[in-house]
């Protein structure tokens, strides 16, 4: 895939030419064009992105996109991946552990 600078970040897709889209994740002002459709009830719905979440963040990195060419719905599933991790993380180290005698740590059972 052979990215133009020259052109908006959203006419790089591979599915630019045939994408149907409203709310283009790959538009530099997806966040202002999604409220303002969400909006606007003159507007039938808008449509689902075709292009592969890995090729709009390819491009994203390029353009340097904030919402890293991810959908609103892909955006808020990180955030909550990234929320679990943190947790069970924050878990494990609040586990209190004893040192094993053959090397390495146990979990102490009295918690």
């Amino acid at each position: 895939m052979k990215i133009d600078m020259t052109k908006p970040s959203h006419e790089n897709c591979p599915s630019f030419e045939v994408c149907q889209t409203n709310a283009c994740p790959l538009h530099k002002d997806y966040h202002k064009t999604l409220f303002t459709i969400e909006g606007d009830k003159t507007i039938e719905g808008w449509r689902k992105c075709r292009s592969d979440k890995t090729t709009r963040m390819k491009i994203a990195t390029v353009f340097k996109l904030k919402n890293q060419g991810l959908t609103e719905k892909e955006q808020s599933n990180l955030r909550q991946s990234i929320k679990m991790k943190e947790q069970i993380l924050s878990t494990r180290e609040n586990v209190p552990t004893t040192p094993n005698p053959k090397g390495g740590m146990e979990v102490s059972k009295e918690i």
